[in-house]
C-alpha cells in the first residue's frame, strides 16, 4: 500500500495473470485502447517481443517502455519460442502463412539467415535477415531447412 501499511484481500477478488512472452508477427500498431478505431501510439516491428499484462476482447494490454499502456491485437503476435538459426540448400519460397495455399511473399537462397520463431504443423515461422533488406517474416516447410 502507498502508506506502507500491509493488509489482506480475499483471494477470489484477485485475478492472477501469467502471460508468456509474445513475438510480433508483422508490423503492428500499438493502440491507445482495444480496437482499430483508437489512435496508434507507436508501431512494433517484426520479431519484437513483449509480455502482456492483460487480455481484453482479442487484444493484449501492454506497458510501453515510456510507462504508457497500449493494446496489441492478438492475431498480430504469437507466443515466443526458443529461436534456432537454420539454412536452406536451394532457392526456397517463403509464404504468408503455413500452407501451400498461402501467397509466396519472397524467395530465399542458401546464404540467407533464417531464424525459427514458431511452428505450425509441417511449417516453420521464420524471421528473414538478408543483407540490404529490412527484416521480414514468413513461413517455410520444415523439410526445406537444415540446422
Amino acid at each position: 500500500a502507498p502508506n506502507g501499511n500491509i493488509g489482506w484481500i480475499k483471494a477470489t477478488a484477485v485475478r492472477t495473470l501469467n502471460f508468456a512472452e509474445m513475438t510480433v508477427l508483422r508490423k503492428t500498431p500499438v493502440r491507445s485502447n482495444a480496437g482499430t478505431q483508437y489512435a496508434t501510439l507507436r508501431t512494433l516491428s517484426i520479431g519484437q517481443t513483449f509480455r502482456p499484462i492483460d487480455e481484453v476482447n482479442g487484444w493484449y494490454k501492454i506497458r510501453l517502455d515510456n510507462g504508457k499502456l497500449g493494446y496489441v491485437r492478438k492475431s498480430d503476435v504469437q507466443p515466443k519460442t526458443k529461436t534456432r538459426k537454420v539454412f536452406t540448400l536451394d532457392l526456397c519460397n517463403i509464404r504468408s502463412g503455413p500452407g501451400l495455399n498461402h501467397d509466396i511473399i519472397t524467395r530465399v537462397d542458401p546464404a540467407t539467415d533464417l531464424t525459427i520463431i514458431g511452428e505450425q504443423g509441417q511449417w516453420y515461422n521464420v524471421k528473414i535477415a538478408a543483407e540490404g533488406r529490412p527484416p521480414a517474416m514468413g513461413w517455410i516447410r520444415k523439410d526445406l531447412v537444415f540446422e
